[in-house]
C-alpha cells in the first residue's frame, strides 16, 4: 500500500494495481486497485498490461526453483518499452553481531524447509536473470539501509520493520525448529540492542530493465 500511495503522489493520473496473496482494501486515494492471487500460478493479467512493474523481496517467499518462472511472469505483463524493477535483500546484514546472526540463522533454517534461497543466490545474480529474460539497459544499485535510532528517522523505521519481521516468524521458529519462546525472545531483544551498538545495516539491491519494443 505504501508503495502504491507513493506512486500516486508522483503520478496522480496513473492506475496502480497491487497484487498479493492476501486481499486488502486500498487506503489511498486515486486509481488504486488490489488483485489477489499466487504468482506461482501466474498473474491474472494479459500480456503487455503495465508500463511499470515493481516487485520486492520475492526471494523470501518463492522457492528458488520457481524464481525464473516467476520473474518471467513479471516480464510478460510489462508493456514493450516499459520497465521492470526488482528489489531484493541479503541474508547477511552488514556489521551483524552474534545475536543478529543467531536470529538470521534460525530464519535461514526455517526458509530451508520451504526450499527458499538461503545463500543469497538471487540477491547476487537477480539482475543477470532479468537480462536473460529479454529486458535491456539493465542496471543494478546496492545500498546499505541503517537499522536503529543511531541513524535517525530512517534507521528508526528500519528497526521497526526488523522488529515486525521477527514477530511475524516467531511462532514458526518456535513451532518448527524446537526453539523455546524464551530463547527466541531473548535473542530478538539482544538483536534489537545489537543493531544500535554495532550500527547494523541491511544490504538491499535494486535492479531494473526496459522491455524491448
Amino acid at each position: 500500500m505504501a508503495w502504491g500511495s507513493a506512486m500516486l503522489e508522483l503520478w496522480p493520473r496513473a492506475v496502480v494495481v497491487g497484487f498479493d496473496l492476501v486481499s486488502g482494501v486500498p487506503s489511498v486515494e486515486g486509481c488504486y486497485r488490489v488483485a489477489r492471487g499466487d504468482l506461482l500460478e501466474g498473474l491474472p493479467f494479459t500480456d503487455d498490461s503495465f508500463d511499470f512493474v515493481h516487485q520486492r523481496f520475492l526471494s523470501v517467499g518463492i522457492p528458488l526453483k520457481h524464481w525464473q518462472a516467476a520473474l518471467a511472469e513479471l516480464v510478460r505483463v510489462t508493456a514493450p518499452g516499459g520497465w521492470v524493477e526488482l528489489v531484493e535483500m541479503s541474508w547477511a546484514p552488514k556489521n551483524a553481531g552474534p545475536a543478529v546472526q543467531a536470529v538470521a540463522g534460525w530464519g535461514r533454517r526455517l526458509a530451508t524447509l520451504r526450499e527458499l534461497d538461503t545463500n543469497d543466490v538471487i540477491f547476487l545474480q537477480f539482475q543477470e536473470h532479468l537480462c536473460e529474460l529479454g529486458p535491456q539497459d539493465v542496471q543494478r544499485l546496492d545500498v546499505g539501509l541503517p537499522i536503529g535510532e543511531w541513524a535517525g528517522q530512517r534507521g528508526y523505521w528500519m528497526k521497526r520493520v526488523y522488529s515486525g519481521g521477527f514477530t511475524g516468524i516467531g511462532h514458526a521458529v518456535t513451532a518448527r525448529l524446537g526453539i523455546s519462546e524464551r530463547q527466541w525472545q531473548e535473542r530478538v531483544e539482544a538483536a534489537m540492542d545489537e543493531v544500535e551498538d554495532r550500527r547494523v545495516e541491511q544490504l538491499i539491491a535494486f535492479a531494473w530493465g526496459r522491455k524491448p519494443h
